[in-house]
């Protein structure tokens, strides 16, 4: 009691709306990508087959690099909020397209890796592709709107009510699709992840609508960043590359991910090798979404055990190195 007593008692009313908004937000945002998640590895592992998940992951890469270009110059052109409706329509049209394309397609009663057709490779690959995007774009896009409109000292607080907020989204959204998969069909839940999407835009809408102008002030004000002086320069994607590899505390950053998300990569793919024996169709869609809820599950327990606390009191180096013993 004491710990969220000194926490909530640094805020004001306004900041703790705030955040919390921000949490549902970012509750709806992660909860599609997980209710997304177990459908791409489900359709693609029933279509397609597990031992070709390192290839859509590989093309997944190449794929993400013009998209990101393309990102980077929406950026330019347009405002974060702005940047928010147009792709939360763009992928929302793209779901409801996938889920016309996945409609009458039986993945349950014989059509597996044998009578998988030219089209099916393609709108397994497709699906693939398309959800690793959403989870890459979208997510990206609401962290750099969080800190346009947070300030440092805010962050430190904020930022673990809305991470939790995430984590509720994973919970209910995998829920929803582990004891639905069945009864609804991929098709099915990719129209529900659609209607999800566009509920996004609507909820920035009503944020910005009703959150107080003050509190949507960042680290630097609006009103400076109006001015052409002080206007940011447009960065290239070079640029990022160039700045990543002369400067070494970004080198070990981005190697510590990529230590992280090679061992993961491994232990996901070989997790989804034994789930496709097992398990085919709805039911490995089924099976996944439940696989998802347990993750959210354990990350909340922990969030509410104070987690942030080791970094806390341990210091960030220190927490960085126990992590990787411990596992």
């Amino acid at each position: 009691m004491l710990y969220f007593s000194k926490w909530y008692g640094e805020w004001n009313k306004k900041e703790l709306v705030k955040f919390l908004s921000l949490a549902v937000i970012f509750a709806l945002i992660v909860g599609t990508y997980w209710f997304l998640r177990p459908i791409k590895d489900g359709v693609f592992i029933t279509l397609i087959g597990s031992k070709y998940l390192p290839m859509a992951q590989f093309i997944s890469l190449f794929v993400i690099i013009p998209v990101i270009i393309i990102y980077g110059k929406l950026v330019d052109i347009l405002s974060r909020e702005k940047l928010f409706y147009v792709l939360c329509t763009v992928f929302g049209v793209i779901s409801l397209i996938f889920s016309y394309f996945l409609f009458g397609l039986d993945i349950n009663n014989g059509l597996g890796l044998a009578k998988t057709t030219g089209f099916h490779k393609i709108l397994g690959f497709s699906f693939y592709i398309y959800v690793k995007i959403f989870g890459s774009v979208l997510i990206a896009l609401f962290w750099a709107f969080v800190s346009d409109i947070t300030k440092p000292n805010s962050a430190k607080l904020g930022y673990g009510i809305i991470a939790a907020g995430g984590q509720l989204g994973n919970l209910f959204g995998s829920t929803f699709v582990c004891k639905k998969a069945i009864c609804y069909g991929a098709s099915k839940l990719a129209l529900i992840s659609s209607v999800n999407i566009f509920i996004i835009a609507f909820a920035i809408r009503l944020f910005i609508k009703f959150i107080p102008k003050e509190s949507l002030v960042g680290f630097k004000s609006r009103s400076k960043l109006n001015k052409t002086s002080d206007k940011p320069k447009k960065i290239k994607l070079t640029d990022g590359l160039s700045l990543l590899l002369s400067q070494k505390y970004l080198l070990s950053i981005f190697g510590t991910i990529a230590a992280y998300e090679l061992v993961q990569a491994i232990f996901d793919f070989r997790f989804k090798t034994l789930a496709g024996l097992t398990y085919s169709g709805d039911a490995l869609i089924s099976y996944l979404g439940q696989f998802g809820a347990l993750t959210g599950l354990i990350a909340l327990i922990w969030l509410g055990l104070g987690i942030s606390n080791i970094t806390r009191y341990l210091g960030l180096k220190v927490s960085l190195v126990l992590f990787p013993l411990i596992l």
